[in-house]
């Protein structure tokens, strides 16, 4: 929420219209809470198929929110559409952007952080802590001068 100051989640719900093992049984989703005019909203975008953990909303184009786990996606929460998902080098919990929308920023386990292009998810760069410090209990801010 640091950078657009939306607070926004990842959900899976279960569709009552379709047999539990049905392709579209389960929907995934993102829930976004504008914490400027209260407002909010729920938009699913997809059928289930990979683990959401966490996501973020870019600052400039606010209908485009992030989500990390295993893969890096990109949706557009206006449409309710996947725009492009890319594997990563392994597992992250934390996702955020820059304040200028353009890079994203992902960690929150082990000793790793790698960043994104926001608008390709083309892999820039990964760094490692120092003393190869674990980020796994801890939250990732994105701090400028």
């Amino acid at each position: 929420w640091d950078a657009a100051h939306v607070l926004s989640f990842p959900y899976v719900v279960a569709r009552t219209d379709r047999k539990p093992d049905a392709p579209d049984a389960m929907k995934s989703g993102i829930y976004t809470l504008d914490l400027k005019t209260d407002k909010t909203a729920w938009k699913e975008f997809e059928n289930t198929s990979v683990v959401l953990f966490s996501s973020t909303v870019n600052p400039l184009r606010r209908n485009e929110v992030y989500t990390v786990y295993s893969t890096l996606s990109k949706v557009d929460v206006n449409k309710g559409k996947l725009l492009k998902r890319v594997d990563l080098e392994q597992t992250f919990y934390n996702v955020t952007v820059s304040r200028d929308g353009k890079e994203l920023y992902v960690g929150g386990a082990g000793p790793l952080v790698a960043f994104y292009d926001a608008a390709s998810l083309k892999h820039l760069q990964t760094i490692r802590m120092p003393d190869d410090a674990d980020q796994a209990t801890a939250s990732m801010r994105y701090f400028s001068h």
